[in-house]
């Protein structure tokens, strides 16, 4: 037999605000266990539920009682046979409409798996200090950390940092709310803040998408309900999209980098470097860091992005054809043993831990850009020439060559089109001028006809 749920007023002591305690009685095999609700109502209030119109404060809270004991009855009809341990884990624990008694947070910590683990966290404490703070269930920064941990036990170390810094930037704004103070309301008036500081739509979208997600996570954790609390989403916060904006540079730039001569080493490594990149398939630096020399087949480098290796989306064998000038770099600057285990380039070295390897990545894209920033400097290019101007300016020149946008896709190794027009700069301004001519051109047909006819007029 299925246990029971019902939802009683426990009269039987007053509080000082002369209400009572909404408890969900749960009854299995005549043994009754009592969990508390976050309502105190009066008796009379209680009594009211049941009237056919009641006021809209206590119409809210009976939808409320509705949802307590419909989604119990579904948790007792999946625990067969029946467990009260886990059903407090299943549905009382973190649950916003109940009060948590200290006891039930303890079971969670003890049985925790990701605590059996003992993930070792102490080497993340510098870059990752929000890992030393402590937070209550229920406001965002407790998910926030649960959640950073979860990346950085998957090796998300970039992803990470980017959580820490949605956190910060919200927590400068409005503290560590509940999830139930996080309103639209409140969203677009830090969005209004974050503008006012000087900061770009931009950079708010960078800042509350991560948000958006640790709703969602808690959400899934039962930590709130999606319907009771949710900012996102039409006639509510709508998170600011990047616009497009120009960011390849142009085929006279790139010839300009392939041919220049560096004053230095430094500069020539970077600038070499900076080509590899856009010569394989525009990788980002992180994937360049991590090819081995057994990734090498003949005449190809096969990889798989870093970016996504360790997610849900689709992720497939990225082939790279190896040109004569990317062979001269890596003969240049690569390590001299070619075993199939070793990196081709000594940017790192083996039994790195995932937060070493995070940390060389950041410094061997800051070499490149700060000696890439010499080299735009010297030839008066206008355009950005970081590491990720490498990505963008080989989907585009690829556009511009007429390749079709399946091979750019696959070449990049990306799963959607959209994501793909995101790398696409516009087209040069001759280009433009050209096909804006052409739709005038019936102006020159024109021209062309009366020239003709004033030319047999003088024969």
């Amino acid at each position: 037999m299925l246990a029971t749920v019902s939802l009683f007023l426990d009269n039987r002591r007053t509080k000082k605000t002369k209400r009572f305690p909404v408890k969900l009685l749960v009854v299995n095999e005549r043994i009754p266990k009592m969990y508390q609700t976050v309502y105190d109502l009066t008796q009379r209030e209680f009594d009211n539920l049941s009237a056919s119109r009641v006021t809209d404060e206590l119409q809210k809270i009976r939808d409320s009682f509705k949802i307590i004991k419909r989604e119990a009855e579904q948790v007792i009809e999946k625990l067969i046979p029946f467990d009260i341990n886990e059903f407090e884990k299943e549905y009382i624990l973190n649950n916003p409409l109940f009060r948590q008694r200290k006891y039930l947070k303890k079971v969670i910590v003890e049985e925790n798996p990701l605590d059996i683990e003992k993930f070792d966290y102490s080497e993340y404490n510098e870059v990752f200090p929000i890992l030393l703070e402590e937070f209550e269930i229920g406001t965002i920064g407790y998910t926030y950390v649960d959640y950073i941990k979860s990346l950085i036990r998957t090796k998300q170390i970039g992803t990470a940092g980017s959580y820490q810094s949605s956190f910060k930037s919200l927590r400068e704004f409005f503290g560590n709310p509940t999830f139930q103070k996080v309103t639209p309301e409140v969203l677009k008036r830090y969005e209004l803040w974050m503008v006012e500081k000087g900061n770009k739509k931009t950079t708010v979208g960078i800042y509350t998408r991560p948000l958006r997600r640790i709703f969602n996570v808690a959400n899934n954790k039962r930590i709130i309900r999606k319907e009771q609390c949710y900012p996102f989403g039409l006639e509510k916060y709508v998170i600011p999209e990047p616009k497009k904006r120009k960011k390849a540079l142009f085929i006279d730039d790139i010839a300009s980098i392939y041919y220049h001569k560096p004053d230095s080493e430094i500069e020539e490594k970077a600038r070499d470097f900076w080509m590899f990149l856009y010569l394989g398939n525009g990788m980002n630096t992180k994937d360049m860091c991590k090819l081995k020399y057994g990734d090498i087949s003949e005449n190809y480098i096969y990889f798989e992005r870093e970016k996504t290796k360790n997610t849900n989306k689709d992720n497939f064998l990225i082939e790279v054809y190896i040109t004569d000038d990317m062979w001269n770099i890596i003969n240049k600057w690569g390590n001299k043993d070619k075993s199939p285990d070793n990196y081709i380039f000594p940017i790192l070295r083996p039994g790195m831990s995932a937060l070493e390897i995070h940390l060389e990545k950041q410094n061997f894209t800051r070499f490149i850009n700060g000696g890439m920033e010499n080299v735009k400097k010297k030839l008066g290019i206008v355009r950005k020439t970081n590491s990720n101007m490498a990505r963008s300016s080989f989907a585009t020149a690829l556009k511009r060559s007429g390749a079709p946008r399946e091979y750019i896709k696959d070449a990049m190794g990306i799963s959607l089109y959209k994501t793909i027009d995101h790398y696409f700069d516009n087209f040069e301004d001759a280009v433009k001028k050209e096909f804006a001519e052409r739709l005038t051109a019936f102006k020159k047909e024109k021209i062309s006809s009366e020239s003709n006819v004033i030319a047999e007029a003088y024969k």
